[in-house]
């Protein structure tokens, strides 16, 4: 396996440096009605990351996205996507685009969100030797940006041949810790017994983290990285790539009446097998305002908001889960049950 050399490691530096620019900017952002959904996809040197990241830009089914990467040239857009292509930001044909990190993070950032067209969701390919969740605290000080997610890349051949090399496994660990999704690549380059080993003692490791497979040719659906709901009604999902390779199930819960948050914890701390995600706008008990519920693995929270941010009141959740694992029936079933009609 290659080692880190000294350039990776000057990429991750570069990377961070930003951090406490930031933190002193804080006072004067600008601050937007609803924050750009903010995915850190992490994951060891080789685990298969620019794979992901070049699917999800060249599959991006109408989706404006912003992906901020180290090199342009390790992300091989085929030419025919390319509309622009400049110093620092390459811009496709799909309304996607690449921009460059070399000049910080919160430049990087800066630059993106002040474009004429902001993004739906932004993406950012970690350094093979980053620690993802020092990268994600951009989203704390940036009120621009909600935390969507840290996924995970974890190469399925030799993930565990990683995680007992003296040199990286400390690395390989954090990685894999800070993650809510582990995306599990390379699946189509082992048999399927060790697939599902591989995939057993991960999830053993790591009870709280949703899992995902992906083959070589495979790739995330792009929705997974947006706010479900900010238009629910809008969208097509059987056309947004879940069913596609029959790796994601997606449901749409529809909501009319208010719900008990207790009730509610209780079925969120303990999510069914091939639960991954949950995001959407909901009513409390006693409450006048929806709240937007997000949930990946067994971490949840519930935001009260506006009736604006959350579409006139418009209340549904979607839910993404493993086809094949997920009983998304069930589980609208339970979520359901945690309210009560008036």
């Amino acid at each position: 396996m290659r080692p880190a050399t000294e350039h990776d490691i000057a990429e991750t530096w570069r990377m961070l440096m930003g951090m406490g620019q930031a933190l002193e900017m804080v006072a004067v952002r600008r601050t937007r009605k609803v924050p750009v959904p903010f995915t850190v996809l992490g994951g060891f040197l080789g685990a298969g990351k620019t794979t992901v990241m070049n699917r999800l830009l060249s599959g991006a089914g109408g989706l404006r996205l912003s992906m901020l990467v180290n090199d342009f040239g390790s992300v091989n857009i085929d030419a025919a996507l390319i509309r622009r292509r400049g110093a620092d930001v390459l811009e496709l044909t799909n309304g996607c685009a690449c921009c460059s990190i070399a000049g910080g993070l919160v430049n990087a950032v800066d630059r993106v969100l002040e474009a004429s067209s902001p993004p739906d969701a932004i993406v950012l390919e970690a350094s093979g030797v980053a620690d993802p969740s020092a990268i994600a605290r951009i989203t704390s000080v940036d009120l621009r940006l909600s935390l969507n997610a840290i996924l995970t890349v974890a190469d399925a051949e030799r993930i565990f041949e990683l995680l007992v090399d003296p040199d990286v496994a400390g690395l390989v660990e954090r990685q894999l810790r800070a993650a809510d999704i582990l995306v599990l690549s390379k699946t189509d380059l082992i048999d399927r017994e060790r697939l599902l080993a591989v995939e057993t003692d991960l999830r053993n490791r790591y009870p709280t983290t949703g899992i995902v497979r992906v083959t070589e040719e495979g790739s995330l659906p792009p929705i997974m990285l947006l706010e479900p709901a900010v238009n629910p009604q809008s969208r097509s999902w059987n056309a947004s790539g879940f069913s596609a390779e029959g790796a994601f199930t997606t449901h749409k819960i529809s909501l009319s009446y208010p719900f008990d948050p207790t009730a509610l914890g209780k079925l969120l701390d303990n999510p069914p097998i091939g639960f991954l995600r949950a995001k959407g706008f909901l009513y409390l008990a006693r409450n006048p305002y929806p709240a937007l519920l997000q949930a990946v693995g067994s971490r949840w929270s519930l935001q009260e908001c506006t009736f604006e941010a959350a579409n006139d009141g418009d209340a549904g959740i979607i839910v993404i889960g493993t086809a094949g694992r997920f009983d998304s029936e069930a589980f609208a079933s339970a979520f359901l049950a945690c309210g009560s009609e008036m």
